[in-house]
C-alpha cells in the first residue's frame, strides 16, 4: 500500500471510567467523577509500654531530686585553722616582702613536726611539697625551714628530682594527672605553688580569664582527689583603687574561682605591724584580721602570729604613717570635717568609707544638667 494511503491509527478519545475507590472510601467521589483523595492519617500510635521497675527507679532518682531536709551541713576541715583548708585551693596574695613564702615554709615546718601554726592540739607529722621558681631550694627556703627546726625528710622540693637535679617542669593544666599522682605517692597534705603564674603552660596568660579558670579548676580537682591543701601565690597591684578583690594582679578570675582568698600586708597605721586576713571563705570562718611578725632567726626568718587586729581587709595594704603624715582615709576625715566637699583627688570609695565612719550623710539634688552631691555633717559636731 502506498505510503500516503496508509491510515494513521486513530486515538481513542473516549474517556475511561474512573477507578473504583477502595472499600473504605466507597461512595466518596470528587466533582470530576474521580475518586476523592483519602483523608489524612488520623490513627493514634499505640501507648508506650510502661517502664519496668528498674527503669522507674532510675527515673525517680534522676527527676525527683533531693530536698534540703535530707542534707547535712559539713564543717570545713582545716590543715591550719583559718588559713589552709583541706581538700581545696587557697589563694594567698600580698605585696613583695610581705612574707607569703615565709608563711608557707613556716606552715610546712610546723606540719613536719606535728605542730599547729595557730595553736591548738598537735597532730601527727604531715608531708608537704613546695614548688617555687623565684627562689632556689638550697637558698632562702632551706634557711627558713632550718630556723623553724623542720623535719626536712617530710618536705619535698617539687622542682627537683630525687638526685637533687632539676626535674621536668610542671605545666598546668596539662600536668594535672601527674601532679595528683605525685601528691598521692608522697601522701602530701600541703602543696605550695609559688607563684602559680610561673607554672602555667606556655601560651597561657594571667590576664586571660578562661586560662586562669582552667588552671585553678585543675588544682581544685587535684585537691578534691587527694584531700590536700593546694596553696597558690599571687601578687597585688600597685594601685589600691576599689576593694581587696580588685587588687590581685591579672584577671578577676583569680578571686572568683578560688573559694578561699588570704591577704597579707602592712598595717597602714604602723610600718612595723603586719596583718593577715581571709576576706573570702565559703562559710566566713577564715582567720580574722590578725597581726603577724617576721622574726629574723639565722639562718632564716620565722613567721609568728599575734593578736587580732581592729581593722578590716579593705584598709590593709595602705601606706604606713611614717611615710606619709596621714593615711588617705584620715585625710578624708579631716577634709570632711573642714569643707564637706569631695574634690580632694582621693578615691570615691575611700571618701565614702570615711563619711560613714563620721556619720556624714550625702544625697543627690538638683535638676537635669545641674545635679550635684550635698554632704551634711552630724548635728553633734561643734561649730
Amino acid at each position: 500500500m502506498p505510503e500516503k494511503e496508509r491510515r494513521k491509527p486513530t486515538r481513542n478519545t473516549k474517556s475511561k471510567p474512573p477507578p473504583k475507590p477502595p472499600p473504605e472510601f466507597a461512595g466518596t467521589t470528587a466533582a470530576n467523577g474521580h475518586a476523592a483523595a483519602p483523608p489524612p492519617f488520623t490513627a493514634t500510635p499505640p501507648p508506650p509500654a510502661p517502664p519496668t521497675p528498674s527503669e522507674r527507679a532510675r527515673l525517680d532518682a534522676v527527676t525527683s531530686g533531693c530536698t534540703y531536709a535530707s542534707i547535712q551541713r559539713q564543717a570545713q576541715d582545716w590543715l591550719i585553722e583559718g588559713i589552709l583548708p583541706t581538700a581545696d585551693v587557697v589563694l594567698v596574695a600580698g605585696d613583695t616582702h610581705s612574707g607569703k613564702s615565709t608563711l608557707f615554709t613556716s606552715a610546712a615546718a610546723h606540719l613536719s613536726r606535728g605542730k599547729s601554726l595557730v595553736g591548738g592540739d598537735d597532730h601527727g607529722k604531715l608531708r608537704s611539697i613546695l614548688y617555687g621558681r623565684e627562689e632556689s631550694a638550697s637558698g632562702a627556703p632551706l634557711g627558713r625551714l632550718q630556723c623553724e627546726n623542720a623535719d626536712l625528710s617530710y618536705i619535698t622540693a617539687g622542682d627537683l628530682r630525687a638526685d637533687g637535679q632539676p626535674g621536668p617542669p610542671l605545666m598546668l593544666p596539662d600536668h594535672e594527672r601527674k601532679l595528683a599522682e605525685r601528691v598521692e605517692l608522697l601522701r602530701a597534705s600541703l602543696v605550695v605553688i609559688d607563684p602559680l603564674v610561673s607554672y602555667m603552660a606556655p601560651g597561657l596568660s594571667a590576664m586571660d580569664g578562661s586560662a586562669v579558670r582552667a588552671v585553678l579548676e585543675c588544682l581544685q580537682a587535684v585537691a578534691r582527689r587527694t584531700g590536700a591543701c593546694v596553696a597558690t601565690v599571687a601578687h597585688l597591684r600597685k594601685s589600691r583603687e576599689g576593694t581587696v578583690w580588685d587588687w590581685v594582679s591579672g584577671t578577676k578570675e583569680w578571686v572568683n574561682v578560688c573559694r578561699f582568698v588570704c591577704t597579707l600586708g602592712r598595717d597602714p597605721r604602723s610600718a612595723a605591724r603586719r596583718i593577715i586576713a581571709m576576706p573570702k571563705s565559703p562559710q566566713g570562718d577564715g582567720i580574722p584580721p590578725t597581726l603577724y611578725t617576721l622574726e629574723k632567726v639565722p639562718p632564716g626568718v620565722q613567721f609568728r602570729l599575734g593578736a587580732r587586729a581592729a581593722i578590716d581587709a579593705d584598709d590593709m595594704h595602705g601606706e604606713p604613717e611614717d611615710r606619709v603624715s596621714r593615711s588617705a582615709r584620715e585625710q578624708c576625715r579631716q577634709y570632711l570635717r573642714a569643707m564637706l566637699a569631695c574634690k580632694l583627688g582621693l578615691s570615691v570609695s575611700t571618701l565614702r568609707r570615711a563619711a560613714l565612719d563620721l556619720g556624714v550623710t550625702s544625697h543627690f539634688v538638683g535638676s537635669a544638667g545641674q545635679q550635684h552631691w550635698v554632704w551634711r555633717r552630724p548635728e553633734e559636731w561643734p561649730e
